[in-house]
């Protein structure tokens, strides 16, 4: 089982393992549980193309835009295959992420698509977040 204590007044920062075009990548995400998708920047992921060689190259099957925080900006994201995310070495397999290339987006966003595949505990009284072993329903 994994725990991560919850400093006060603090974000909760997941520690996670990557795998895409057999690189692998260690990041770590904010966990958001109002984000609906797990998000980073393309410089993030590793990628080095421009966001018209991306589309070439990866085809990318779904896109959509996020609102920023101030309800007004735009950034758009691209769903991305990885090979592989480990969540506090919590191996989830082949799962999707989205992606942007907009400058301005620094952001690695662990969302509730990928929580929610998770076995998770929030322990108020501890202040801790509590990863146990995964078990299949």
């Amino acid at each position: 089982m994994s725990k991560i204590r919850i400093k006060s007044g603090r974000r909760i920062r997941v520690d996670c393992e990557i795998k895409l075009d057999d690189r692998e990548l260690s990041r770590y995400f904010k966990l958001d549980t109002g984000a609906q998708n797990t998000c980073l920047s393309a410089r993030d992921l590793g990628i080095r193309l421009s966001e018209k060689e991306f589309i070439e190259t990866y085809k990318p099957s779904f896109r959509f835009e996020g609102t920023g925080i101030d309800d007004s900006s735009t950034v758009i994201f691209y769903q991305i295959m990885v090979e592989d995310i480990s969540i506090e070495g919590e191996h989830l397999g082949a799962v999707p992420l989205y992606i942007s290339f907009d400058k301005n987006y620094s952001k690695r966003l662990l969302g509730l698509d990928l929580l929610n595949l998770l076995n998770y505990i929030f322990c108020f009284l501890g202040i801790s977040l509590l990863f146990p072993k995964r078990y299949i329903l």
